[in-house]
C-alpha cells in the first residue's frame, strides 16, 4: 500500500475550480436532495437535454405520424449517433452503430468474428466475464473455452482460436484488461478480437483503432447517459465491414431499404449491422447524452476519471476502521469506470450507506462498487462520500 494522503475539503474545492469540466455537471438533472450517486455503473444521470428531447418527439409524433420516418431524422439516428459516440471509444468515423441491445450486439458481433476464421473453431473467453458473455458465447458456437487471466489468456491462444472475446472492464473490480497488448497478441497467433466496453466507454480511454481492435460492443445507459434501457451500440473495424454478412439480415441492414427487394443485398460498411426499426424514442434520449461530448476532449475527461478514483482511494484509506479494503487496481491506467472495496459484511454496508444518502452498489460476496462519472461527480463530492464513509462504521 502506497503512503497515505490526506487532503482538506478546500483541496477539494480547489480541484473543481480548475476542472475544465465543472460546467457540464450543471447539464444534469439534480437528483435526490442530499443523497450522493454513486452508482454510474448501474446507470448514469440524466441530461437535462433528455427531457427536451422527449418534448420534441411528442412533438413530432403527434403532427407527423408517419411523415416522422420521412420528415425528421428519426431513420439515420443509428448512423448519426455512431458518428457522435466514435470519439469517445476512439473509433474510426463510420465505424460505430448504435442499435439494439449489448447482448445482441455481443451475437452478432460474435458471429461476423467467426466468418472471418472459418478453419478455426474455438471463442475463447475470461471464466470470470460478466456472465451474459459467456452465456451468449456458449449458446452461440459449439467450442467455447473459458480461461481466468491474462496469463491464462496467453497459454490459450493456439491455433484453434478463432476469436478471443473479453468483456474490457471486470464487473466486480474494476480490473482493466490492456486492450491494445491483448489485442496484439490474438493478433500474432490468428485469433481475432471482440471487446465488451459496457463498463469503460465515457469513463475510461478505450482507444479501438489505436489499439487496433476487430469488433466491439457496449452499453449506453452506464457511463454513457442514455437512459434506462437506452441503445446499445456496436464497432467493426473498417477493415473487416466489406467482408462479413450480418448475423442477422434486417431490412434496416439491406443495400437499400425502402425497395423492398424480394432478396437480401447488404448494406455497404458497418451499417449492414442494423436489423430493425430503430427505436426512435430510446435514440433521441442517447442523443441528448451524447451531445454533451461535442465540446469535451475525452482525454480531459478520461484524467478527471483517474483523479476522481485516485482521491476516493486516498480518503477512504485514510480512515480508520472502515473496515473497506481496496479491490480495484491501485494504478488508474487499469482500473475501469468505478473503484471497488471488499467489506466482510458489504451487503448490510451497502444498505447503511444507503441511509446515510450514499447510492453504491454491492456484489456478490463482499464487493462495493462506487461508480464514477467525470461528467457530473465533483472531486466535492468525493470529499462528502469519505465523510459519510466514516460516519458509518
Amino acid at each position: 500500500m502506497s503512503a497515505v494522503v490526506v487532503r482538506g475539503q478546500a483541496d477539494f474545492k480547489a480541484m473543481d475550480a480548475a476542472d475544465p469540466l465543472a460546467p457540464v455537471v450543471k447539464q444534469f438533472a439534480v437528483g435526490e436532495p442530499g443523497v450522493l450517486y454513486f452508482d454510474a455503473n448501474s446507470i448514469g444521470a440524466m441530461p437535462l437535454a433528455a427531457q427536451d428531447a422527449l418534448v420534441r418527439l411528442g412533438d413530432e409524433w403527434r403532427r407527423l405520424r408517419r411523415r416522422g420516418w420521412s420528415d425528421s431524422d428519426w431513420l439515420d439516428a443509428p448512423q448519426r449517433l455512431g458518428r457522435k459516440l466514435a470519439p469517445v471509444i476512439g473509433a474510426e468515423p463510420g465505424s460505430v452503430l448504435v442499435c439494439d441491445s449489448t447482448s445482441i450486439n455481443l451475437h452478432k458481433m460474435l458471429l461476423a468474428a467467426l466468418s472471418l476464421r472459418p478453419d478455426r473453431r474455438t471463442v475463447l473467453v475470461e471464466d470470470g466475464a460478466f456472465p451474459t458473455d459467456n452465456y451468449v458465447a456458449e449458446n452461440a458456437v459449439a467450442n467455447v473455452r473459458r480461461v481466468a487471466g491474462p496469463e491464462g489468456i496467453a497459454r490459450a491462444l493456439n491455433e484453434d482460436v478463432a476469436v478471443l472475446f473479453l468483456t474490457h472492464t471486470d464487473y466486480r473490480t474494476a480490473y482493466r484488461h490492456d486492450l491494445a497488448a491483448l489485442t496484439r497478441l490474438a493478433h500474432e497467433r490468428g485469433a481475432l478480437t471482440l471487446w465488451d466496453l459496457s463498463h469503460s466507454a465515457g469513463a475510461v480511454e478505450t482507444a479501438l483503432a489505436a489499439g487496433n481492435a476487430d469488433f466491439a460492443v457496449g452499453c449506453g445507459y452506464k457511463y454513457l447517459c442514455g437512459g434506462p434501457g437506452s441503445p446499445a451500440w456496436l464497432y467493426v473495424a473498417p477493415r473487416h465491414q466489406d467482408k462479413v454478412r450480418p448475423a442477422i439480415a434486417g431490412w434496416m441492414g439491406h443495400a437499400d431499404p425502402m425497395a423492398f427487394d424480394a432478396a437480401y443485398r447488404p448494406a455497404p460498411g458497418v451499417q449492414r449491422h442494423l436489423a430493425g426499426t430503430p427505436p426512435v424514442s430510446g435514440n433521441l434520449l442517447m442523443e441528448a447524452a451524447l451531445d454533451l461530448w461535442t465540446d469535451i476532449d475525452p482525454a480531459r475527461a478520461f484524467a478527471k476519471h483517474s483523479a476522481l478514483g485516485d482521491r476516493l482511494i486516498e480518503l477512504v484509506e485514510s480512515i480508520g476502521g472502515s473496515g473497506l479494503a481496496l479491490a480495484s487496481p491501485r494504478e488508474s491506467a487499469r482500473r475501469g469506470g468505478f473503484v471497488a472495496f471488499r467489506h466482510a459484511d458489504a451487503k448490510q454496508h451497502a444498505a447503511a450507506l444507503e441511509r446515510a444518502g450514499v447510492i453504491a452498489s454491492y456484489r456478490k460476496p463482499d464487493i462495493l462498487r462506487f461508480g464514477l462519472s467525470p461528467l457530473y461527480h465533483r472531486f466535492e463530492d468525493i470529499w462528502e462520500l469519505g465523510q459519510r464513509l466514516g460516519r458509518v462504521q
